[in-house]
């Protein structure tokens, strides 16, 4: 029987990015991912010898899991699923399940759109994440494949891009022009220990890809103003929502919220 890694079963808690922003939800995070961001948050869920480590459940262990934490409270209707990256597993009988049991249950899935697996066709939401390149990682032919299955969803999908500097958003530009149909939501980076160890760049600087300049005394929301004011005296991002990641304003870098 296959099983899938599991890093985190959460809620309900706050959606902190994207076209959910400020909607609560019930979470899973899976383990394993195809990328490896220098500034990714969820190590745990990341890192080969951490994700080795996690327990590795069944799908019906999986909303074994849900439904106990759902069922003490009447909590939102919305499961997000994210990584790791979801779409290296077969998690349809999770999303299958999540529907059947909660009354009007919707489940929302973030990739980077690396992978496709046929299960996202039955999802509420997806978000497709390509990383920028003070990601370190490159967006590759796989990216514009599943973009182009996902052209094909019945239901919405919405694309976001973590800005850290200016190169970062130069990409977001970038994508933003080829996709301009697709709802666009800028996420703003926030500064904290990445896999690389302590990662905590300035837009500012255009720090070189994998060295990001330190600068420790620029907050969360000093990078969300210059975010912001960049993004609003730029026509060709007049339709997108620029965002600080709500749930870091909230409650910082911790674990299940």
């Amino acid at each position: 029987m296959k099983t899938i890694p599991v890093a985190e079963v959460f809620g309900p808690t706050i959606q902190g990015e994207g076209y959910l922003a400020g909607r609560p939800t019930y979470f899973l995070r899976v383990g394993g991912c195809d990328f490896s961001c220098l500034w990714c948050d969820s190590a745990h869920a990341v890192l080969a010898d951490q994700v080795s480590k996690l327990p590795r459940l069944t799908a019906d262990m999986i909303l074994e899991q849900l439904i106990a934490l759902a069922a003490t409270q009447s909590g939102p209707k919305w499961l997000t699923i994210s990584g790791g990256n979801p779409a290296l597993y077969e998690l349809g009988e999770v999303v299958s399940g999540w529907k059947e049991w909660a009354t009007a249950g919707q489940v929302a899935v973030e990739t980077q759109g690396s992978k496709w697996k046929d299960w996202l066709v039955d999802v509420d939401m997806l978000t497709v994440s390509p990383k920028p390149p003070s990601s370190g990682m490159t967006n590759s032919d796989d990216f514009r494949l599943f973009m182009a299955r996902a052209d094909a969803f019945s239901a919405p999908v919405t694309l976001k891009v973590v800005v850290f500097d200016e190169v970062d958003y130069e990409f977001a530009r970038k994508v933003h022009r080829q996709y301009n149909a697709v709802p666009f939501y800028l996420s703003c980076g926030t500064a904290m220990g990445g896999l690389s160890g302590l990662w905590v760049p300035s837009p500012l600087h255009q720090a070189a890809v994998g060295s990001p300049v330190i600068d420790s005394d620029y907050s969360l929301l000093d990078r969300y103003r210059w975010l912001a004011e960049t993004a609003m005296h730029d026509p060709l991002m007049a339709d997108v929502a620029v965002l600080p990641q709500l749930h870091v304003l909230a409650w910082g870098h911790v674990r299940g919220v």
